[in-house]
């Protein structure tokens, strides 16, 4: 049914060109970042790609002095995760 499909397209991360428009995914890839809760998102290799990266920009992030350096760290995590496919 229409409703069905509906719910089965996920809102992708707008893209860096035009944060206004929106993609709609059928058929999630494996770089593809779920937001959902519960086992299949947990497991998903996506998410776990994005939890390493998370990972790694913690620290940098906790030991910036000023909120442009937390800008910048979180943008740098942002285009890590595009540049492998996270959408």
């Amino acid at each position: 049914s229409q409703q069905q499909q509906q719910q089965q397209q996920l809102p992708a991360l707008p893209g860096s060109t035009n944060s206004d428009a929106k993609e709609y995914v059928s058929e999630p890839r494996d770089t593809d970042i779920f937001s959902n809760r519960g086992r299949n998102a947990f497991r998903h290799p996506g998410n776990q790609r994005f939890r390493e990266i998370i990972l790694e920009f913690i620290e940098p992030y906790q030991n910036a002095k000023s909120r442009h350096e937390k800008t910048s760290t979180v943008d740098e995590a942002y285009e890590r995760i595009l540049d492998y496919g996270g959408r």
